[in-house]
């Protein structure tokens, strides 16, 4: 597995995460292992899943914000074919 991890938000953010997606399944070799797509930001792991044809994990989906937006990430993510990795976030909240 490779991660590609992107700290930042924006629309740069998003370009830099699907121009590594894309490099990475492009390549004959790396094209062959599955790509973790990390970020704090959901448009950015998104930019990556429109990338890399369901060989993805996306890193992480939480209820940091709220149960509703978890839930529409996760059927984004499955609607890619991507795996998920899900964290508690903050203490005392729900685990899925």
């Amino acid at each position: 597995m490779l991660n590609i991890r992107i700290d930042y938000e924006g629309l740069e953010a998003e370009q830099e995460m699907s121009h590594l997606a894309i490099l990475l399944t492009s390549d004959s070799i790396t094209a062959q292992v599955p790509l973790i797509l990390s970020s704090p930001y959901w448009k950015v792991i998104e930019a990556g899943l429109r990338c890399t044809q369901g060989k993805s994990i996306a890193n992480a989906l939480t209820l940091h914000q709220s149960e509703e937006q978890f839930k529409h990430q996760a059927q984004l993510a499955h609607r890619y074919g991507s795996a998920v990795i899900i964290t508690r976030g903050k203490q005392g909240q729900k685990r899925y």
